[in-house]
């Protein structure tokens, strides 16, 4: 009987926890570059063909419960944690993923997130996708993943959320929140990446689909001022709450039409406030 794959995250290596993944699409490649020049024939000749610098990196998407975001959030968007609140940071850090392929067990080290979006959606367990851009990849043996326990709690969804706009509590079909780190790989004069660095800003946006009815048409033009918001998912006794500090929607919001309902459809930014409030504080109980 051949093992089932399994993920497995840490600040050190081996990984110390396990989380249930949906996808993982993290592999290191090498392109290849050729120059393509003229040479008397349309052939391209192979003997010219170089390897270029070597990229690490990839799609992971999660479900997860509010144990394992009490993993992930900290690492995708840089938040230092002190008591259940989560500050975003100037700096990020990295982490060693760890995935048993079953043939193969392969850990990738200098794992940085360069991307995260948050989607809640009817009828579906929340989706967590992230974008990993890495430094290097070392392949094991089989039987190689460490001892690791999945936590089953449950994840959250839809219908577990709570959003607050320009003082309003809203009902919304879905929602979206993308935290963008806009990481930059580094690669001089050497063929692999050499360190991997925040941008110099990161950009914050909230999405949101909502009822077009008298409660939400003060969310056509709204003033370019912006104001504070609330997103926040609650099972029981445990929650996720996102306080944001300003979200700027556009004059405008797009009117849509699904199954002949009328709806909203808002893209706005989030950002930081004069006073020095960070995009988003984070909340979390994740405690049964």
């Amino acid at each position: 009987m051949t093992a089932m794959p399994k993920f497995g995250i840490s600040t050190s290596n081996p990984v110390d926890a396990a989380i249930e993944i949906l996808e993982f699409g993290i592999v290191s490649r090498k392109p290849h570059i050729h120059p393509d020049g003229m040479n008397g024939t349309r052939s391209q000749n192979a003997a010219r063909t170089i390897e270029g610098v070597q990229e690490v990196g990839g799609p992971l998407r999660f479900s997860p419960n509010l144990t394992e975001v009490a993993i992930l959030w900290p690492w995708a968007v840089g938040a230092t944690e002190s008591t259940g609140v989560y500050s975003l940071a100037e700096a990020m850090t990295s982490r060693y993923l760890t995935f048993d392929r079953d043939l193969k067990v392969d850990t990738y080290a200098g794992c940085y997130v360069n991307s995260l979006e948050i989607t809640a959606q009817r009828g579906q367990a929340w989706q967590w996708m992230i974008d990993v851009l890495g430094m290097t990849e070392t392949i094991g043996n089989t039987g190689t993943f460490p001892s690791l326990t999945i936590t089953e709690d449950n994840p959250l969804a839809l219908h577990h959320a709570t959003m607050t706009l320009f003082n309003t509590a809203r009902e919304f079909s879905e929602v979206t929140l993308r935290v963008n780190n806009r990481l930059d790989a580094q690669a001089f004069n050497t063929d692999a990446v050499t360190s991997i660095q925040p941008g110099d800003t990161r950009e914050i946006t909230l999405s949101a689909l909502l009822p077009y009815n008298s409660a939400n048409t003060d969310l056509r033009q709204c003033a370019v001022a912006g104001d504070d918001g609330v997103l926040a998912f609650t099972y029981g006794a445990r929650s996720f709450s996102l306080a944001l500090a300003n979200v700027q929607f556009p004059r405008g919001a797009v009117e849509v039409t699904v199954k002949g309902r009328k709806f909203l459809r808002l893209d706005g930014t989030v950002r930081a406030t004069a006073a020095g409030t960070k995009e988003i504080i984070a909340t979390l109980d994740n405690t049964p």
